[in-house]
């Protein structure tokens, strides 16, 4: 009997394999027909259709949303979709000469006091495996540092520790979105499409108003079953989402969605504006991502926290576990340590809106460049009026930026990051002007 079936389940996977095949071929001449007729390669709204066609003749088991997923992947990359470029951490011209890098998100600070305090390693349990998203006593601490930075009660079970803010967000993209879709809106962190795709989710996007960046709520939203991704202060604008904001996504989002919101920057903030917990505004299917890396200034540590739906935050700490084990114990230690230090967060701040402000002044009076004062993080996300590709001439000039492509359709414009070093910020101020 076994072997009979066996044959038979031979036999459906060559047909599968021969199917694939077949709608391989299908789908290059899709992509040569889209090029000749200047159509272009993703079509959202067809593959809305394709999903809730998948659901309703074959129900809800994850598998088919996995297949789909892959194939949709597969056809794409054939007719010449390729992800956004990563924004590049390090380059040096072909001289060797180095270059002032205001091109990634690792924060310099010299101006405030930061306490970095040092561990007796002899009391971190090393010699042991930690729990996934930390024992119980570090949530309870855990617990009370986000309540009194949310200003929100948090509870020890809706708490976790993870390995950094990048994996916590690939970890609630693994739990909230893995054979179904996710959707963030540009321009955006180049990330958010890479962890979707790992996390076997189709990421779609949605643009912001160009230069304003206000949210754009299209009735396609309905369509995201999985997750929708929030980053706020945002990473490239600067822009931190309203409550107005919140409460319309909330209203547009399907009831299957979970918000996974990115609030690695919410420690720098400039003005009166303030990062709203979706809590507070009735989401109850969503995880919130902070990270040590921007406000303590710490990216090395690679410490995030996730925070949120009790059930949701204990599928991360399983998905945690089978990955990683568990964040480093020793870095944990080092966290707990520093969330005793809360006046570290308002130095930074302090310094951080300094060099914004200079770093404001400067660019805007440079006619050719454009953009919006933003309500927080560390970047600027500048139009350059006069080029295309601002990007390599200023990299001709000695100063790194990120190119605008690699947040979504920007080839004229850049991201800038003003949180450096003070003499470096000023030399890159100086190229700015001159370039």
């Amino acid at each position: 009997m076994q072997e009979e079936l066996r044959k038979e389940a031979w036999e459906e996977l060559s047909k599968m394999m021969l199917s694939i095949k077949r709608r391989r071929e299908i789908s290059k001449k899709i992509g040569r027909d889209k090029l000749l007729n200047g159509a272009p390669t993703e079509d959202p709204a067809r593959e809305s259709e394709l999903r809730r066609w998948v659901r309703s003749e074959f129900g809800e088991d994850k598998i088919y949303g996995i297949v789909l997923n892959t194939i949709l992947r597969d056809s794409l990359e054939l007719q010449g979709y390729r992800p956004r470029p990563a924004v590049q951490s390090a380059l040096v011209d072909s001289t060797g000469r180095k270059n002032i890098f205001a091109n990634i998100g690792e924060p310099h600070f010299d101006d405030a006091d930061q306490k970095i305090i040092g561990i007796d390693i002899n009391k971190v349990p090393i010699d042991r495996y930690s729990s996934p998203g930390g024992s119980y006593d570090v949530k309870q601490g855990l617990a009370e540092f986000m309540s009194a930075l949310l200003g929100y009660n948090v509870a020890t079970d809706e708490v976790m520790f993870t390995e950094g803010g990048r994996f916590g967000i690939y970890s609630a993209l693994l739990a909230t979105s893995r054979g179904k879709s996710t959707a963030f809106f540009d321009p955006s962190w180049p990330a958010f499409e890479e962890l979707a795709w790992e996390a076997n989710a189709r990421p779609y996007k949605f643009a912001l108003k160009d230069g304003t960046w206000e949210i754009k709520l299209p009735p396609a939203i309905g369509d995201i079953d999985g997750s929708i991704i929030l980053n706020s202060p945002s990473n490239p604008t600067g822009r931190i989402m309203s409550p107005e904001d919140l409460r319309s996504l909330k209203e547009s989002m399907s009831s299957r969605a979970y918000l996974v919101d990115d609030e690695s920057y919410r420690d720098l903030v400039f003005g009166e504006k303030r990062v709203i917990y979706p809590g507070e505004i009735g989401f109850e299917r969503f995880v919130c991502i902070y990270s040590f890396s921007k406000g303590f200034g710490l990216p090395g540590l690679r410490i995030g926290v996730a925070v949120g739906d009790r059930a949701l935050i204990s599928q991360m700490e399983r998905i945690q576990q089978k990955l990683l084990t568990s964040p480093p114990a020793y870095d944990q230690a080092l966290a707990m340590e520093l969330i005793k230090h809360r006046e570290v967060l308002e130095a930074h701040r302090i310094e951080s809106k300094k060099k914004m402000e200079l770093a404001y002044r400067v660019i805007s009076n440079n006619e050719r460049y454009e953009f919006s004062r933003p309500d927080g993080g560390l970047y600027f996300f500048i139009r350059d009026r006069m080029n295309a590709s601002p990007w390599v001439l200023l990299m001709r000039n000695g100063l790194a930026t990120a190119p605008g492509t690699s947040f979504g359709n920007y080839p004229n414009y850049f991201r800038f990051t003003f949180l450096l070093k003070m003499a470096d910020l000023n030399e890159a101020l100086s190229i700015l002007k001159r370039s």
